[in-house]
This record gives C-alpha cells, sequence and structure tokens, in this order.
C-alpha cells in the first residue's frame, strides 16, 4: 500500500541520518564515542522516532538539514579545496528550501553563519551560496508567477510569509516554565 512504502521511504531518510550524524561527531570523537552519541540523541528523542515512521517529508528535509551541516564541517575541515566539496555544498543549499519550505530560513541563517564565520574565502562560500539561492528562484519563478493567478501565492511555494517566518524564529526564543 503506498503509505506503508512512504513510511518505509521516511524510515530509510531516519537511518540515513543517523549515519551522517556519526559521521558528523566522527570529526571530533572516535567510533564508540561518536556511534553512542548519533544513536544516543535521537533515538532518545520522541519527536524523531514519531517522525521516523511518519508518512511526511520530516525525515527528508533532516535529512538534509544533516548532510548540509556535515558538507559545511567537511568543507571546512578540506579547506574548500577543489570543485566537488564546492559543488555538493552548492546542491545540497539548493535541495534543502525545496524540502519544506521553513527548511529556506534554516539554509539561509547556517549558510550567513558558515560565511561569517569560515576559515575560508568568504567570497567564495558567499558566491556558492547566492548562486545556489538564484538557481532556487530561478527554477521556481514560473510556479511562483502561476500561484498568483489562484490569488494565494504562498500556499503552495517552498517561501514562508513573514509572519510564518516571524513564529519559526520566536520558537527559538519562547521559554517555557515547567
Amino acid at each position: 500500500n503506498f503509505i506503508f512504502k512512504c513510511r518505509m521511504l521516511s524510515l530509510v531518510f531516519a537511518l540515513l541520518n543517523l549515519l551522517f550524524l556519526y559521521k558528523i561527531a566522527r570529526f571530533w570523537h572516535n567510533f564508540d564515542a561518536s556511534l553512542l552519541l548519533s544513536f544516543g540523541c535521537l533515538s532518545l528523542s520522541p519527536y524523531f522516532l514519531e517522525y521516523s515512521i511518519d508518512a511526511r517529508p520530516y525525515s527528508l528535509c533532516l535529512l538534509l538539514l544533516t548532510i548540509f551541516i556535515y558538507k559545511i564541517l567537511d568543507f571546512e575541515q578540506r579547506k574548500g579545496g577543489g570543485r566537488i566539496p564546492k559543488f555538493t555544498l552548492f546542491v545540497v543549499c539548493f535541495l534543502l528550501p525545496s524540502s519544506h519550505y521553513l527548511y529556506g530560513a534554516s539554509a539561509l541563517f547556517i549558510g550567513l553563519a558558515h560565511v561569517l564565520l569560515t576559515k575560508s574565502s568568504r567570497w567564495v562560500i558567499f558566491k556558492i551560496y547566492m548562486l545556489a539561492g538564484l538557481a532556487f528562484i530561478a527554477i521556481h519563478l514560473s510556479m511562483f508567477i502561476e500561484q498568483q493567478k489562484f490569488s494565494n501565492l504562498l500556499m503552495m511555494i517552498a517561501f514562508p510569509t513573514f509572519e510564518m517566518l516571524g513564529t519559526y524564529l520566536l520558537g527559538f526564543f519562547s521559554w517555557e516554565i515547567a
């Protein structure tokens, strides 16, 4: 059945996410500690477990975000050498907002942090992210224009409204007392 296949695909993305989280932990820790961190951190999260078997794109979104962070760390470790690390950083930055509209904001802020905190050439990294954003807009421009005919442009595109973006950002600063 279709829903079962979607749930299995979501589970595959979740398992791949654990692999990339392990690879991120390997930048700083040995094999045992990396394995414990990657499986221990996410396996205890009820959201991760729920979204891993849900027939929605959240596992894919988290996977792309984890790959993006891994590619940034890999890029910095290699000191930006070569065309392949630059191209893979471009591709992941392009795909991230395509997966879910809020991940466009995540890509923007993580990309800006990378530009500001890099030890490589800031201009090169800025160009990579700028080209990824322009390519995303150029490819989706016809859809943006087409959706204006329905007078609800923001219903189907991958960009958030300013209200949704503000709510998303304020979620990081919400302080609830238990």
